[in-house]
C-alpha cells in the first residue's frame, strides 16, 4: 500500500523491501497542525482533528525519489509540507526561479495561531451564547412564576389556609417544570444520537467516509445536569418567594 500512496502511476518505484513498519508506543500522540479537521469538513467541520488517533505515518528521506514531483505538488497545494527553516523554501523558489508558481508561503507556527485564535474566539462566542440563552431561560421561568402567582393569587392563599403542602398548590406548575427540566436534560443527547445516526446513513449511502462516532463526555453531562438544576432551583425559589409574599399579603388583610 506504502508505494501506491507514494507513487501512484509507478508503484514498483519504491522496492518493497526498503520499507519498514514500526509500531508507535501505547499511548504516544501525533499532532497534525489540523485543529479545524478537514477529515470531517463535511459531516462535522468543527472537529479537532489536532491528535489523529490509530494513526498510520509514511515516513521517507528528505529529497527521496521515491515520491513523484506531482506527489510533492499535490501535498503543497493542500498546505501539507513543512519545513523547518523556512530559508529552504525562499533559497529553492532562488535556485530553480520558481517565483511564477510559488505566490506566498505561510509558516506552520503562524498558522497554527490563527487557528487557535479562530477557535479561542469562537469558544468565546458560544459562552456568550450560553450565558444568554441560560439568562433567558431564567428569566422566563421567573416570568412564568410572577404569572401563577398573580392569576391565582386568592387560590393559593386559600389552599395555604386549608393546609395544602406547597408542592400540592403549585403542582401544574411544577409538572410543567419537570417536563422542561426532563427536554433539558436529554436534549443534549438526543442531539449526538441523531449526528451518530445521520453519519452512519451517510457512510451507508457511501456520501461520505465513515467517523468515529460523538461521545458524550462526563464534563458535558455535568455541564448539562448543572444547568437543569439551576433553572429547577430557581423557578423554585422564585416561586417560594412568591407564595410566601402571597400568604403574608393575605394574612395582613385578613
Amino acid at each position: 500500500m506504502v508505494p501506491e500512496t507514494l507513487n501512484p502511476r509507478e508503484p514498483d518505484k519504491v522496492p518493497g523491501k526498503r520499507v519498514s513498519a514500526l509500531k508507535i508506543k501505547n499511548g504516544q500522540r501525533f499532532f497534525t497542525y489540523n485543529p479545524r479537521g478537514r477529515l470531517q469538513s463535511r459531516t462535522n467541520p468543527d472537529a479537532d482533528e489536532s491528535f489523529v488517533q490509530d494513526p498510520v505515518l509514511i515516513v521517507i528521506p528528505d529529497g527521496s525519489p521515491y515520491m513523484s514531483d506531482r506527489g510533492y505538488m499535490s501535498y503543497a497545494s493542500q498546505q501539507s509540507l513543512v519545513f523547518k527553516d523556512p530559508d529552504d523554501v525562499t533559497a529553492g523558489i532562488a535556485k530553480h526561479h520558481l517565483e511564477t508558481y510559488v505566490t506566498g508561503m505561510s509558516p506552520v507556527g503562524q498558522n497554527a495561531a490563527l487557528n487557535l485564535r479562530d477557535l479561542v474566539a469562537d469558544f468565546r462566542l458560544q459562552l456568550f451564547n450560553l450565558a444568554v440563552a441560560i439568562s433567558v431561560l431564567l428569566i422566563t421561568g421567573v416570568g412564568a412564576c410572577v404569572v401563577h402567582a398573580r392569576k391565582n393569587a386568592q387560590n393559593i392563599f386559600a389552599r395555604h389556609i386549608s393546609g395544602w403542602r406547597f408542592t400540592a398548590t403549585h403542582r401544574s406548575l411544577l409538572a410543567l417544570e419537570g417536563v422542561l427540566a426532563a427536554l433539558l436534560a436529554v436534549w443534549m443527547p438526543f442531539q449526538i444520537w441523531r449526528e451518530n445516526q445521520q453519519n452512519l446513513e451517510r457512510a451507508a449511502m457511501r456520501a461520505a467516509r465513515p467517523t468515529a462516532p460523538i461521545e458524550i463526555t462526563g464534563l458535558g453531562l455535568a455541564a448539562n445536569a448543572l444547568l437543569v438544576a439551576v433553572e429547577v432551583t430557581a423557578v423554585v425559589v422564585a416561586l417560594a418567594v412568591f407564595h410566601r409574599r402571597i400568604v403574608k399579603e393575605g394574612a395582613a388583610e385578613a
